[in-house]
């Protein structure tokens, strides 16, 4: 899936991630950080969230 906006990780979220895995205090951690961000917050901590949530997971990532 390509993460492009603060919206597409918003989807990313709330639509693909199931709800035992939505629940984790990590996944929820970046759901504050997009909420943040769609309020102003700098967009950086989003992707930094993002991304320490993905390599503990153990998901390929590829930035662009």
């Amino acid at each position: 899936m390509r993460l492009d906006t603060v919206g597409d990780v918003r989807t990313l979220i709330q639509k693909h991630l199931p709800a035992e895995v939505r629940q984790k205090e990590t996944w929820r951690h970046v759901a504050v950080k997009v909420d943040e961000a769609a309020r102003g917050a700098d967009t950086l901590h989003v992707i930094v969230a993002l991304r320490l949530v993905l390599m503990m997971e153990d998901v390929e990532c590829r930035p662009k």
